[in-house]
This record gives structure tokens, C-alpha cells and sequence, in this order.
């Protein structure tokens, strides 16, 4: 996520629509993307993964690495693969790219 940009705090119940923050290219990444979970507690080294759906969502396809690999072995481009779609009650898995 852009740094600063969080817009909810630690327990707040959210809604569907409501943006929790801005997708960006911090720490070791070339590109902007968000990895997303729930957990159970707040110490990541301990917690466990916490089972959840999307209400809705588009998918867009699957992202298929091209071109040069940087030293760390991330992909520098994608393209992206598949047919579009709707998806209900579900969630993407990776490589997925979708919309909201």
C-alpha cells in the first residue's frame, strides 16, 4: 500500500465499498500491487489465516510473467491470460487479477 494511506484502524468493522487504503510500490517491489488477508491476531509470526469470500468481483484473468527477472526473482511486466469474467462469493487466488 502507498505509505500513510491506511483509512481504518485496528478493529474497526468495515462495509462493502468502503476503500481501506491506496495500492502502491513500497518495500522490495517493482510494481504497485496489494497481497491481502485476515488473520487472527496482529502478530504475523503467530497468527493464523482467517477463512473469507468477496461478495462480487470481476476477473480479469491470470498474470503470466514476461520479459527480464530481477535479482530477487520477481517478474519485471505481466501479461494477463484468460477470459473475464464475474465471480460471486468467492475469492481470487494467485495469480489473479481482478477488478472491483
Amino acid at each position: 500500500m502507498q505509505r500513510g494511506s491506511g483509512r481504518v484502524r485496528r478493529g474497526q468493522r468495515v462495509r462493502r465499498g468502503r476503500v481501506l487504503g491506496l495500492v502502491g510500490s513500497s518495500g522490495n517491489s517493482s510494481s504497485p500491487h496489494l497481497h491481502f488477508g485476515i488473520q487472527d491476531r496482529a502478530d504475523a509470526l503467530t497468527s493464523n489465516s482467517l477463512p473469507f469470500e468477496f461478495d462480487r468481483y470481476r476477473f480479469q484473468g491470470a498474470a503470466v510473467p514476461v520479459g527480464t527477472v530481477l535479482p530477487s526473482g520477481d517478474p519485471t511486466a505481466v501479461n494477463i491470460v484468460g477470459t473475464p469474467r464475474n465471480e460471486r462469493r468467492s475469492y481470487p487466488l494467485k495469480p489473479a487479477v481482478s477488478a472491483y
